[in-house]
């Protein structure tokens, strides 16, 4: 008698079938990717995003305005009534004929619609959520579920003292203190400082901190700067003391990027006192 039948326990092949077949209770691998089944506790239309809502066991029309309606299990794949079971594809190609998809976009949870998406990322809301992408095709969904945390009690911030800048021009005047920079009487010019932001964070708003002394004309930039040929795109750009919210290029790759804040046309006495950056980490 081998040891595996004196402890009664499965052999590895016959364990791994019997938790693929219950694991295939609720979900199941298709050709396209991956569903799951739930009993629908609102009707819905195929295309439509759903969440699950524990308090009835049910899959309901998702919306992105809470934490708990925006918790997705997939997209339905077929028409269907309450109490009906229906399949939700949560990651892979799903293909409905006359979709109507705006080709090569990225598509999210919608904050206003039940069961909608939209190719505008929502902002100021307690979720984000990326359902997926386009190619060329208006029919087709690549769907990839990914989360983002978002609201004032969540959102993380990297900030860096006005102390940190430097002049572009090495022969400035300038007082350097413990907290701000001061400047010296000196033409106008800008000022650099790099900013460290975890790996796959995403920029959500930008602000540099100071006092125009002059003609209220300081302007500031967030800088991607591509760490093999030195090029640059510009993420952010506002006024002093203003934040940006439409960021571009969001989402913090430090494998290929390096990021750097400047500030620009400061003058005598202006200050710089230092610059943040809000960001969300995928879930």
């Amino acid at each position: 008698m081998s040891f595996t039948d004196d402890m009664g326990l499965e052999y590895i092949e016959e364990g791994s079938k019997n938790a693929h077949e219950a694991f295939n209770d609720d979900m199941d691998i298709v050709n396209n990717g991956r569903d799951y089944k739930f009993e629908l506790g609102d009707g819905g239309n195929a295309r439509q995003v759903f969440y699950y809502d524990f308090g009835s066991g049910t899959a309901k029309l998702a919306i992105a305005d809470s934490v708990t309606t925006s918790h997705v299990v997939g997209i339905l794949t077929q028409d269907g009534a309450i109490t009906d079971e229906r399949r939700f594809r949560y990651i892979g190609k799903l293909e409905i004929s006359g979709w109507s998809l705006t080709p090569y976009s990225r598509y999210y949870l919608s904050p206003t619609v039940a069961g909608g998406i939209t190719t505008v990322r929502p902002s100021g809301l307690d979720k984000i959520v990326e359902v997926g992408f386009t190619g060329v095709s208006t029919d087709i969904l690549y769907i990839q579920i990914r989360e983002y945390l978002e609201n004032v009690g969540q959102s993380i911030y990297a900030s860096i003292a006005g102390s940190t800048f430097q002049p572009y021009l090495q022969s400035s005047t300038y007082t350097r203190g413990a907290s701000k920079m001061v400047l010296g009487a000196v033409n106008p010019q800008n000022w650099f400082a790099n900013i460290q932001i975890p790996n796959g964070a995403v920029a959500m708003g930008a602000e540099v901190f100071g006092l125009d002394q002059s003609a209220s004309d300081i302007t500031w930039a967030l800088t991607q700067v591509t760490l093999s040929t030195g090029a640059t795109s510009t993420m952010a750009t506002e006024a002093l003391n203003t934040e940006d919210t439409t960021i571009t290029n969001e989402v913090v790759d430090n494998s290929l990027y390096a990021y750097v804040f400047s500030v620009g046309t400061c003058a005598e006495l202006d200050e710089i006192w230092g610059a943040r950056i809000t960001y969300v980490i995928s879930s």
